[in-house]
């Protein structure tokens, strides 16, 4: 079973720009091993709890949080972690000290070279986030299937607090540079998850992860952002099927998870 003390948890972050949209699918992340470990009772605090000792102390219960740019990943040599390879990807492999699990993936080009299919094909069937991705990787030979967007597993419940997150001084990091760039954006995107928990009053954005996420909340909101067409199947499932999408993604979280790294 993982996550252990001897594996930790890794987390992907765009370190050249992380926006707050871009947070709304890390929190979606740290909202499932908070779920994972809470329920094996190796973390008893709460959510909000969780994501600033995994941020601040990047230590959650025994568990050591590994947060890896995403320009770092494939030269990772840190600790041996789990980590969940949503976002947008564009090359492979990734370090051998990471354990993949490849789901809400976005292939960032049109083609893929042939050496990075034999690493996808190593690690497949690959969840893709969007329909363009999952056309990609089945025209180049690549099992995979459509996942949808991590945020589609935010759910109430879990944003009940807000106190943690209002402190603004750098002296809660060991690293100014990682406040700026990791901390506040996060500390913006939970508030505003806090506030659509509490408020779920209809409103409309161009945000897709926001879009996303209120979704998963049951909230009254309309997309007014480009529908680009590797989008399209997202915003139809998202918008008629948030639930179905979120039950299909732990799912097959919760599978991978029970999956020794020795198997």
């Amino acid at each position: 079973m993982f996550p252990s003390a001897s594996i930790g948890i890794g987390i992907v972050w765009k370190g050249n720009g992380l926006t707050i949209d871009d947070a709304f699918q890390i929190i979606a992340v740290a909202q499932y091993w908070y779920t994972l470990l809470y329920n094996k009772k190796l973390y008893t605090a709460s959510f909000e709890q969780f994501l600033y000792d995994a941020l601040i102390k990047k230590v959650v219960g025994s568990i050591a949080i590994q947060w890896i740019d995403s320009a770092d990943i494939f030269l990772y040599s840190g600790s041996p972690c789990i980590m969940i390879l949503n976002g947008v990807w564009y090359s492979f492999p990734i370090s051998g000290k990471i354990t993949p699990i490849c789901i809400s993936m976005a292939w960032l080009l049109d083609t893929v070279e042939v050496p990075i299919v034999n690493q996808l094909r190593k690690l497949g069937p690959i969840g893709c986030r969007d329909h363009h991705t999952e056309c990609v990787l089945q025209l180049a030979g690549v099992p995979c299937y459509f996942s949808g967007c991590i945020c589609s597993i935010i759910e109430q419940g879990y944003y009940k607090y807000l106190s943690l997150f209002k402190s603004t001084t750098t002296e809660l990091c060991d690293n100014s540079t990682l406040f700026t760039d990791l901390f506040q954006p996060i500390s913006l995107a939970y508030e505003q998850l806090y506030l659509m928990a509490q408020n779920p009053t209809p409103f409309r954005t161009s945000n897709l992860n926001v879009f996303i996420a209120a979704r998963a909340l049951g909230m009254p909101v309309t997309y007014i952002g480009m529908k680009e067409s590797r989008n399209l199947l997202l915003l139809d499932k998202a918008i008629h099927e948030p639930y179905l999408m979120r039950k299909s993604i732990l799912a097959i979280l919760d599978c991978a998870t029970l999956i020794s790294p020795t198997t």
